[in-house]
């Protein structure tokens, strides 16, 4: 046989394969490179609207209680970017100073103490 396919017969049955000795599995569905990390994470924050823009779409939100890797938004009033969120039980324009809101987002897991002015939300929920 000429190239590098060969063929090899086992108990009447006939196979192709490539010749690859001492090479890993390189197929459709292994990790050629190996385990990539994923620079995003989800945050959870959850708190009181302290001001609000209809006409940009974003809240200032007093953040009371933090989930995922959001501990660092704890305490801090943070201006949260509704324009793509999924709204669910909450309308904006019904939203008033005062109401609580939980927002999700996916952020960088490496913020570290500097935290970004604008969070996009990817969901906000009208919070009991």
């Amino acid at each position: 046989m000429d190239g590098p396919e060969q063929r090899s017969s086992i108990r009447g049955m006939t196979m192709r394969s490539t010749n690859r000795s001492g090479q890993a599995h390189t197929g459709t569905g292994s990790h050629r490179a190996g385990h990539h990390h994923d620079p995003l994470a989800n945050y959870e924050l959850t708190g009181t609207v302290r001001w609000l823009d209809e006409e940009l779409q974003r809240v200032v939100l007093g953040v009371e209680e933090t989930g995922g890797h959001a501990g660092p938004f704890l305490g801090r009033d943070v201006t949260i970017d509704l324009a793509a969120a999924a709204l669910h039980g909450a309308v904006l324009s019904d939203l008033t100073p005062g109401a609580r809101l939980r927002v999700k987002t996916r952020l960088h897991t490496d913020l570290g103490t500097v935290l970004p002015e604008l969070v996009s939300a990817h969901s906000a929920y009208a919070a009991d």
